[in-house]
């Protein structure tokens, strides 16, 4: 049956209609991988930062959620010290080497080698450039609210690390407020950040820590 040309025009809109899309759709793609870039070259060029954070801890389990705060130190390559002071004071910290985790109530100190965390703790590898966002996670959206954009990030091969990770910046400088971690099982670690400065200049004994007389010292394995 011949194709009349009303139907032929129309077709032909449908046609039009569907290549623009695409297009529209990977160009969005691209706009998507682009941030992608543009956080791993922030990442990259964050050679030091102290912040104020909030930690909080969703168990799938409970509903009950954990929430601590206090102030961070990074310096690259390898070195961090977290000062939580609510609801209990605790020290994480790494000197480039050893990671430390001192219970001042306790009287305890949980020590180990820093190449030993491994992916076991997502956040920490990504503060310090240890994951490549762009090899390791694909785009699944991203959300603007007014000058933060929100990227949600999921494994590009099956993870047993993490199962997603939402990273949040601002615009101009993408300064991180939001970075949380989703394990395979459901549970859910996010820090929120504030007061975030760059360029910040600690003494060399800043990340060190020698455990006080009458401290308990057990190796973490």
């Amino acid at each position: 049956m011949p194709i009349t040309r009303p139907q032929h025009d129309r077709r032909l809109l449908l046609v039009l209609s569907l290549l623009t899309l695409a297009a529209g759709s990977g160009s969005a793609r691209g706009a998507t991988e682009g941030w992608l870039q543009r956080l791993q070259d922030k990442l990259d060029s964050l050679q030091t930062f102290r912040a104020t954070f909030v930690q909080e801890y969703e168990p799938r389990a409970f509903s009950r959620r954990q929430r601590e705060s206090g102030t961070v130190h990074f310096q690259k390559p390898g070195k961090m010290r977290w000062d939580y002071e609510s609801p209990e004071t605790k020290l994480a910290l790494s000197d480039g080497q050893r990671v430390w985790i001192y219970y001042p109530q306790e009287r305890r100190a949980d020590v180990g080698l820093l190449d030993q965390l491994g992916d076991s703790s997502p956040a920490v590898q990504i503060l310090m450039g240890r994951w490549r966002l762009r090899e390791r996670f694909r785009v699944q959206s991203l959300e603007r609210k007014g000058s933060e954009v929100t990227l949600n990030l999921v494994p590009r091969e099956q993870e047993a690390a993490v199962k997603a990770v939402r990273i949040t910046v601002r615009e101009p400088d993408l300064a991180l407020t939001v970075l949380e971690a989703e394990e395979p099982g459901g549970n859910v670690l996010r820090y929120r950040f504030e007061d975030w400065q760059e360029g910040i200049e600690t003494s060399a004994d800043f990340f060190l820590f020698t455990p006080p007389p009458g401290t308990r010292v057990q190796e973490i394995r």
